[in-house]
């Protein structure tokens, strides 16, 4: 099952694009809630795959939704207060009061704020290669729009998968990440921290981005995948 997380996509939620992980947490278990109900579905083979993003909050839902059986990472993103603090979006310090700023407004009935998902300028290695798939023909999705809301930012500010992953055990646990990848220290950070059962496989000269769509790298870690979820579930 793939769905559109809340204030994205064809699901609702107002102000739209809000990148919030709490919430996207809870549409994971509304997700969990809807397979049980399905006569198809085996309510104990549930496994939850996410990527990127979806690295961080696809755990962070498992510990405490135990009808999640496995759960499988790819590229994963699970502490962004480090992301956020380390310079993604600037001073996080001024950026949390622009944030601020654009929740009163809203709440007295200004626009919501918006700003590029991809910032403007040289944002180092990782924007960088992130705009090469978003702001390119690889991005094949047309309703992707390069925008998030500006009060995002103080939710990912707060959230680390890291604060919680050792609680997801017994729960098995595959980290998907590249050897070359931007990001691959927060898939050893996620490993570091949660406990067995657990593996982290690594995919030789993958970037954070490589996973996304390019074949080399994708048709591995799906194959990986594949295999860890018939051995769990």
């Amino acid at each position: 099952m793939a769905f559109d997380h809340t204030s994205y996509g064809d699901s609702e939620g107002l102000p739209r694009f809000d990148e919030d992980r709490y919430a996207k947490s809870e549409d994971i278990k509304n997700a969990v809630t809807f397979l049980v109900g399905r006569e198809e579905v085996d309510r104990e083979r549930i496994g939850a795959v996410g990527v990127c993003g979806g690295g961080g909050y696809v755990p962070y839902a498992a510990v405490a939704d135990r009808r999640i059986k496995a759960v499988a990472t790819v590229s994963g993103l699970p502490d962004l207060r480090a992301t956020i603090t380390s310079g993604y979006a600037g001073d996080w310090r001024q950026t949390m009061g622009a944030a601020a700023t654009a929740r009163e407004a809203y709440a007295q009935g200004a626009e919501p704020r918006y700003v590029p998902f991809m910032p403007d300028g040289d944002g180092g290695e990782w924007v960088n290669n992130g705009k090469k798939f978003y702001l390119t023909d690889r991005n094949q999705d047309p309703a992707w729009n390069n925008k998030m809301l500006l009060w995002s930012y103080d939710k990912m500010a707060q959230f680390s998968a890291l604060d919680t992953i050792e609680l997801l055990a017994p729960t098995p646990l595959l980290l998907i990440a590249g050897t070359k990848a931007e990001t691959l220290e927060q898939s050893q950070a996620a490993y570091g921290a949660a406990q067995e059962p657990k593996e982290l496989f690594l995919i030789e000269g993958g970037t954070h981005f490589d996973f996304y769509d390019l074949p080399e790298f994708v048709s591995p870690a799906v194959t990986k995948i594949n295999s860890f979820l018939r051995v769990h579930l």
